[in-house]
This record gives C-alpha cells, sequence and structure tokens, in this order.
C-alpha cells in the first residue's frame, strides 16, 4: 500500500532525525553505516553510490511534486508528514559536517527554492486551506540550520573550506531567504490558522532568523562572508521596507502590548 509505505518512510526519517538530534558527533558514523549497509547504495566504488542527503532530497522533491500537483488545493494527509519529516531531517543534517557539505551541494543543484516550479509554493498554499502548517514550520527550521550552519562553518573553517564551497552557501541561503520571505513573511499574519499559536511560531521562527543573520553578520561590511546575506535582510525590513514586510512587525508588536 503506497500510503502505508509513505508513513514508514515518514518514521525512519523522523527517527534518525531524533537520534542526530540527541548525539551530533555519533551521527556521522551512524549515517556512514547505513549508506554502506543498504543493499541499493554498497557498491565497490564510493564515488558511484548514491549520497544519503541526495536521497533524502529526491524524496522531499517527489513528495513536494505529488502534493502540488494535487488538484483539490488541500494537503495530502499521507504526505505532509513526509514532507516535513524529510525538511527536519535535512535541518539536523546540517548539523553533522560531512553531511552538511553535502545538503548544501545537493540543494545548489535543486528546484527546492524556485518559484518556477511551484511545488513547495503550492504545498504552503495548500496548508493555508487546512490552518496547519506542519510543513511551513519544518521549512522554516530547516532555513535557520542553514543560517547556523553557514555561519559556524565560516567562524571554524573558513581557512579549510573552498571558497567556492562558501559561495554556493551563500547562492542557497539567498535563494531560501528570498523563498520564505515572499511566500512566508508577507503573508503569514493574515493566514487562516485553527491554531492561533502557530500564527506567533511562525512569525517567531522568521524573526528569529532575521534577528540572527543581523545580530551575527553585519549588514555594513561587505568584505565579511555571508555580508550579502545580512544586507539582505538589512534592505527588506529596513532600508526598502513596504508596508507588507513591516505589517508582520507592527503585528507582533500590538498584539504583545
Amino acid at each position: 500500500n503506497k500510503d502505508t509505505e509513505e508513513g514508514v518512510v515518514a518514521d525512519i526519517l523522523e527517527l534518525l532525525r531524533t537520534v542526530i538530534a540527541v548525539d551530533p558527533q555519533d551521527a556521522a558514523e551512524l549515517l556512514r553505516v547505513i549508506e554502506q549497509n543498504d543493499p541499493e547504495t554498497a557498491v565497490e566504488s564510493t564515488e558511484n553510490r548514491p549520497d544519503l542527503a541526495h536521497l533524502i532530497l529526491v524524496i522531499l522533491e517527489d513528495a513536494l511534486a505529488r502534493s502540488g500537483n494535487n488538484q483539490s488545493r488541500r494537503p495530502n494527509s499521507n504526505q505532509t508528514p513526509l514532507i516535513a519529516s524529510a525538511f527536519g531531517l535535512l535541518a539536523s543534517m546540517m548539523s553533522v559536517r560531512d553531511y552538511a557539505r553535502q545538503v548544501w551541494l545537493f540543494c545548489r543543484s535543486s528546484s527546492l527554492f524556485d518559484n518556477t516550479k511551484m511545488y513547495t509554493s503550492s504545498v504552503l498554499a495548500a496548508e493555508r486551506v487546512s490552518g496547519y502548517y506542519p510543513i511551513t514550520r519544518s521549512l522554516l527550521l530547516f532555513v535557520q540550520s542553514m543560517f547556523t550552519q553557514a555561519y559556524s562553518g565560516m567562524l571554524v573553517t573558513l581557512s579549510e573550506e573552498s571558497p567556492k564551497l562558501q559561495t554556493y552557501k551563500e547562492d542557497v541561503l539567498m535563494r531560501a531567504l528570498r523563498f520564505v520571505h515572499t511566500e512566508i513573511w508577507m503573508e503569514h499574519v493574515g493566514w487562516r490558522y485553527v491554531q492561533l499559536s502557530e500564527r506567533f511560531e511562525v512569525g517567531r521562527l522568521l524573526g528569529t532568523l532575521y534577528g540572527d543573520i543581523l545580530d551575527r553578520v553585519s549588514p555594513t561590511d561587505p568584505e565579511i562572508p555571508l555580508a550579502s546575506i545580512s544586507q539582505a535582510v538589512f534592505e527588506a525590513l529596513v532600508l526598502r521596507a513596504t508596508t507588507s514586510s513591516i505589517n508582520p512587525l507592527v503585528t507582533a508588536i500590538t498584539t504583545s502590548t
């Protein structure tokens, strides 16, 4: 049964996410063992062996495509846990250095944050119909993990990391930020919520992301790594702010007083 299979895969991804979150240092060895023991990937040449990160992204993009083609415009109850679990596992893998690099490289060549494909946008739009937002929240946590990894990598391994990889990170992160700013930040206040707390949670996740970027990376120093990311956020919220970009901040202030 296809629905049952998707549920099993979602459970496996969620289990891996939990294991990595509990012990990121030993997670790399666990993930390598999984790759080596998988009969589909255990081939003689390691160069030809598919990466686990790539496999998860393939699962995610396939689920997004099938859910995005749903004519009812309502989220598929079986694919929602699969998509949310895949985003969650990718976010956890960002804490494992060897696999974080794979996630960055595969995200760069994917259509995950490509508005022209509309798959991710369609799935997020379907959540607005239901009023529940597990995929939106897991996507935001993934983007947060991307920035956290990029920033920590900038501090610890800048001398060891190739300039090309740093450029790839900034490119992927910029696309992700543009996507969530347009698709979520500027619109989320007016969405339908079955649980009002989710509106505050979505706003909190994005507010934390923007705050971390501006706090850790100065938007006034163009010479430092990730400066373009900080400058983009500063321009969107301050220099070139519009009513749509400021309204979530105003709403958060007025509803908390």
